[in-house]
């Protein structure tokens, strides 16, 4: 039987230089150490991205422990994209995923494979963050299988508390050291190592906050940098998980009444839900469902932790978040397929975050500041909750002096926001600018978790790392970037009108 990957734990995952004009001076520029890369054994990436033929790869080695360099090294996985153009820039993008977990060259490789102006004239950097991808990967996957899905909550959390201990004691690494300070120091080695003088960053999520660790412990190496669904020094990120979703529902229970169509088909939407999920939350119930891929039958246990859980996700991204009422409805009467359709979607054939490594960064970190978290509405804290009984046998690495004191920088940082996002929205960004004089904020009206790729942000990204001290960036052309029409039936949106005809 095909393992359903993800699922079960599918609520659990997240996650959050100076230079002006095009020119560059020709006593500037360096020579990067391209002959310490070779050609790429990533057939996984190969057969499906046509840029990564023309990528090098290779492998630098950083003490796990930087105070014993002559005990346990780990191997950084590294990917570089060349500039596309014969005269590439001396100054390129390193990339940093979110999660935290994910590998930055699996992610890296899609989002920048989307955006072809941007590498014009810059090489991309790629570099796994030691305890993701191919360095040293802290992986812990959920052994899914039909069992599982009819597991209670009780069940899951012995389950899982079973499978972290287990996957700690066959590690091979002391997971004290996979925290962001040190995999940042690992960052600023690797571009030593390539050459580079000055970098500019581009983060996402969590990747935001590795980029502003980065900035103060590496500052003179930044020349700008681009963060997109912010994460701050001054977020706890498990502490407001449950607020945070729970305004992202407000947002769709207030669109789907401004849509005439939506807030006909579903005019009662929102003491719908709450019946759902106190049903849900007085007593489980089992359900059956096809795989929207595979057109198999399974059986699930379905409580409202799980179910708040899928529709936090959903509410990450722009598109399938015009399913969400339309789910709600047919859930409460009884027909859970289209919201068990949407979990799917999330399914992925390996995993796409190392939990031993988010369970690292985040019992190190933020965990031990959280004792109690916010809790509003009908939304969990699936990452507290989760990790809580972790962090109580999980090795904690050491934290600098001042770590979530805010990070002060006069680099030139576009901060990216969506509207609609679930996790960072954009009221973590203004923290953020609070100690960044030279940052700007652009918010993305109708956009979830991540905007960077949406409508003519790609080209607004490349412009200001091209030209970061401009006075401000023209997004004009985000205009039309606004909530999609809700689903009102499987047929899809219903437009009885011109105003409520969806754009891009």
């Amino acid at each position: 039987m095909k393992k359903l990957k993800g699922l079960v734990l599918l609520f659990c995952l997240a996650l959050f230089a100076n230079g002006c004009g095009r020119g560059f001076n020709v006593e500037d520029t360096v020579e990067p150490n391209y002959g310490l890369l070779g050609q790429c054994d990533r057939p996984d990436l190969l057969e499906s991205t046509a840029l990564v033929k023309e990528a090098l790869c290779g492998t630098f080695s950083v003490a796990e422990d930087p105070d014993n360099p002559d005990q346990r090294e780990i191997q950084l996985h590294v990917m570089l994209l060349p500039a596309t153009s014969s005269a590439a820039r001396p100054d390129p993008v390193f990339f940093l995923a979110g999660g935290p977990g994910q590998s930055a060259v699996d992610t890296g490789v899609q989002i920048f494979g989307q955006m072809t102006e941007l590498r014009r004239e810059r090489d991309v950097v790629l570099v796994d963050q030691r305890g993701t991808g191919r360095s040293n990967g802290l992986n812990c996957e959920w052994d899914d299988n039909a069992e599982a899905l009819m597991y209670t909550a009780t069940e899951r959390e012995k389950h899982w508390v079973r499978l972290m201990q287990e996957c700690l004691d066959r590690f091979s690494a002391d997971v004290a050291f996979y925290t962001t300070s040190l995999a940042m120091d690992d960052l600023n080695r690797v571009r030593e190592v390539l050459g580079y003088k000055q970098i500019n960053l581009v983060g996402i999520s969590y990747g935001t906050r590795a980029g502003l660790v980065f900035m103060r412990r590496h500052g003179q190496s930044v020349r700008s940098a681009v963060f997109d669904g912010v994460a701050p020094l001054s977020m706890k990120i498990p502490a407001n998980i449950s607020i945070d979703a729970n305004d992202a529902f407000a947002k769709v229970l207030r669109d789907c009444n401004a849509q005439p169509a939506c807030a006909t088909s579903f005019p009662d939407l929102a003491s719908g839900f709450s019946e759902l999920m106190e049903r849900l939350q007085e007593a489980p119930e089992k359900i059956e469902f096809a795989h929207s891929r595979t057109g198999k039958v399974h059986s699930a246990l379905i409580d409202a932790d799980i179910f708040s859980g899928i529709l936090r996700n959903v509410l990450y991204e722009r598109t399938l978040s015009t399913l969400v009422p339309f789910a709600i409805e047919k859930a409460r009467r009884g027909d859970f397929q289209p919201v068990m359709a949407l979990a799917t979607m999330f399914e992925t054939e390996t995993p796409i975050i190392s939990m031993g490594m988010m369970a690292s960064v985040l019992c190190s970190e933020d965990m031990r500041m959280v004792d109690d978290p916010n809790l509003v509405g009908h939304f969990s804290n699936p990452i507290f909750s989760q990790l809580s009984p972790i962090c109580d046998f999980w090795p904690r690495g050491n934290l600098p002096e001042g770590f979530f004191e805010p990070v002060q920088s006069e680099k030139p940082t576009l901060l990216l926001s969506g509207e609609l996002d679930p996790v960072t929205p954009p009221r973590y960004a203004l923290q953020a600018m609070e100690s960044l004089p030279n940052s700007q904020h652009v918010v993305v009206a109708g956009v979830g978790h991540n905007v960077i790729l949406q409508g003519c942000l790609p080209e607004i990204v490349t412009e200001f790392i091209d030209q970061p001290m401009q006075a401000e960036v023209d997004t004009a052309c985000l205009a039309s970037l606004k909530r999609k029409a809700f689903f009102t039936d499987y047929a899809g949106p219903a437009f009885p009108n011109l105003g409520e005809a969806q754009s891009d």
